[in-house]
This record gives C-alpha cells, sequence and structure tokens, in this order.
C-alpha cells in the first residue's frame, strides 16, 4: 500500500497544474482558481497551471483575490548548492515560477494527498515542494548560464512568452493530430503496398 500511495504521488507531482492566489466565479457557474498575471477594465488573465487563460469581464461574476502568494525565492535558503551562486540558484527559482513548475508542484502534492487521507500528514512531511525545487535548481545551473537564465526568466515575463504558455497546449493537441493522421495515412498505404 505504502508504494502505491509513494507511485501515486511522484506520478502527481509532474502533472501540470496551479497553486491559487485568486478565485474568479464566472456567470455560467463555473469556478477558475489560479494567479491573476493581468486584469484591465475588459479582461482578466489568469495563469491555471502552466496556461494563461482570459476571461472577458463580462462572463465574470466576481474575484475573489488571496493574499499576495510569497515567492519561491524568499522561501528556499540557496545557501549549500556548492559552487552555485546566489544570484545564479534565485534566478533558476524565478525561472521556476514563471514557467509554472512551483505552482503546479504544489498543486499536484496536495491532490496526490488527497489520494491518502488517512497518511495526509505523513506524507504532507515527507513531501517538501521547496525541497523539491532546490533539489531542481543544480541541474537547471548545469545547463544554463546566469545570462540565459536572465534572459529566460525575462521572455516568460513577458507577453511574448505568456501568450506562448498559453497557446502552447493548443498547439501540442494539433500537431499531435496531424501526426497520428498522417502515420494512419502512410499505415494504410504501407499495408496496400504489402499486399
Amino acid at each position: 500500500m505504502k508504494k502505491r500511495i509513494i507511485a501515486v504521488l511522484v506520478f502527481c507531482l509532474f502533472i501540470p497544474s496551479l497553486s491559487f492566489a485568486a478565485k474568479v466565479y464566472l456567470k455560467d457557474g463555473k469556478m477558475v482558481e489560479g494567479n491573476i498575471l493581468s486584469k484591465t477594465s475588459y479582461y482578466v488573465v489568469i495563469q491555471v497551471g502552466p496556461i494563461p487563460q482570459k476571461y472577458y469581464l463580462a462572463q465574470v461574476d466576481r474575484i475573489e483575490e488571496d493574499k499576495p502568494v510569497e515567492k519561491l525565492t524568499d522561501k528556499i535558503d540557496t545557501s549549500g548548492l556548492g559552487n552555485i551562486s546566489t544570484e545564479k540558484a534565485k534566478l533558476i527559482l524565478m525561472l521556476l515560477e514563471a514557467n509554472g513548475t512551483k505552482a503546479s508542484l504544489d498543486k499536484n502534492i496536495d491532490q496526490a494527498l488527497k489520494t491518502a487521507p488517512a497518511q495526509a500528514n505523513q506524507l504532507r512531511q515527507l513531501f517538501n515542494a521547496e525541497e523539491i525545487m532546490k533539489a531542481y535548481v543544480p541541474i537547471f545551473a548545469k545547463y544554463y548560464s546566469e545570462e540565459d537564465l536572465k534572459t529566460i526568466v525575462q521572455f516568460y515575463q513577458s507577453p511574448a512568452g505568456k501568450r506562448m504558455i498559453e497557446v502552447t497546449p493548443s498547439i501540442i493537441e494539433e500537431t499531435l493530430k496531424v501526426s497520428v493522421e498522417y502515420f494512419q495515412k502512410k499505415a494504410t498505404s504501407l499495408d496496400g503496398l504489402m499486399k
């Protein structure tokens, strides 16, 4: 049973989703939870997992904003990371926040804990998102320079970066569909040639 719970928790850690900084109640009765990225007199953009979603205020019944989310760079001690500078470690943590990794991990840990409510307290102590994020730092440090990280973080925080995050799931879905159709056609042609 313990191995099964741990396997479910580990699996759920890598499924994208989001921590909650606001609740947007829509007029159709739905409620969306996420971080508000921008709000104008016409619309609100809320990040749900790694995906920003735009809702026009005509669709919105009300918005309940939570307290500001504490930044990852304020929560994680970046000492004890060997030869990784504090600046580089903080840039990596900023990247993990900007691209939705930290928020996804928090949400997925919470969802995974719901699968084993009787052991939730013990498992909550065992699975700590900040420890996991700190363990990611050396991996990112190995592949990116400080200059790379600054550029990547700036990109994710830019309108184009937010747009990329917003449309990537649709692009993946559509390209996967085209690929499957392509290979199905080719498999049919191959069957005809083999006969």
